[in-house]
């Protein structure tokens, strides 16, 4: 075990506000992680809200398009059946077996188109009650999500606005200590708060530090009594500081 160290004349009193500033550190990191966590859910949440709502939007296009594919395809068998009609109007005026021959084939073929657009109404009737069904359904969903997103963001609301009151209390402490600590310590110590589950400075008991117990040496004890420099832990990087009247020798 041994010991980084920052060189100061006196850390005595720096590391007596850190102290301080850990007693709501740990809440402060965790509040924020909180408030970052619901955020992130309910953003997940309006995402998928987002794609619910995106494929209602693109099966109702779906619908529509079926429907006016289905309004075509009727509207050719009608004009086949016009066709056919006016044809067998003209029979009254066939001269010979040759014009006779040639509008029965066109009857036929009209006949034959007609036979192809019923079916391809039907299936386009089956697609279209399948697409319906598949829009009745994702409606409902979606309706029903919609619901529970806006149950989720009252709560989530609910919840910031107590941890930005308790944010307020702990910045009421963070705003006494902050303009005790140099730019430099204060940096350092909030990013090993940020990478350490919002813990920055810990201390020594019984030879031990507490924010990885693993042991530390007697001379880095000595030097974390001494108080001229700050000493970080070279296992965990928390800074170090002894409680009050514990042992060189513990």
């Amino acid at each position: 075990m041994g010991a980084e160290i920052m060189a100061d004349k006196d850390v005595s009193e720096t590391i007596e506000q850190l102290v301080k500033l850990q007693s709501v550190a740990k809440e402060h990191f965790l509040l924020h992680e909180k408030k970052n966590g619901l955020l992130k859910d309910l953003e997940k949440e309006e995402e998928t809200l987002q794609a619910m709502h995106d494929t209602s939007n693109d099966l109702d296009q779906q619908r529509n398009d079926l429907s006016q594919a289905m309004n075509d395809v009727q509207n050719q068998i009608q004009e086949a059946l016009e066709a056919i009609k006016k044809l067998k109007e003209k029979e009254a005026y066939v001269k010979t077996q040759k014009e006779y021959i040639a509008l029965d084939t066109e009857q036929s073929i009209q006949r034959d188109k007609i036979k192809e657009l019923e079916k391809e109404s039907q299936t386009k009737t089956k697609e279209l009650d399948e697409v319906k069904t598949l829009y009745g359904k994702q409606k409902q969903e979606l309706k029903d999500q919609k619901g529970r997103f806006s149950e989720q963001q009252l709560e989530v609301d609910s919840s910031i606005e107590e941890i930005e009151k308790k944010l307020q209390d702990i910045e009421t402490i963070r705003s006494e200590v902050l303009p005790t600590l140099d730019r430099q310590t204060l940096s350092r110590f909030e990013r090993i708060v940020q990478n350490k589950n919002g813990v920055g400075i810990v201390p020594v008991n019984e030879g031990i530090c507490e924010g990885c117990n693993i042991a530390v040496t007697p001379q880095v004890i000595s030097l974390i009594r001494s108080n001229k420099e700050i000493i970080y832990c070279i296992n965990c990087a928390r800074i170090l500081y002894l409680p009050k009247r514990t042992s060189i020798f513990d």
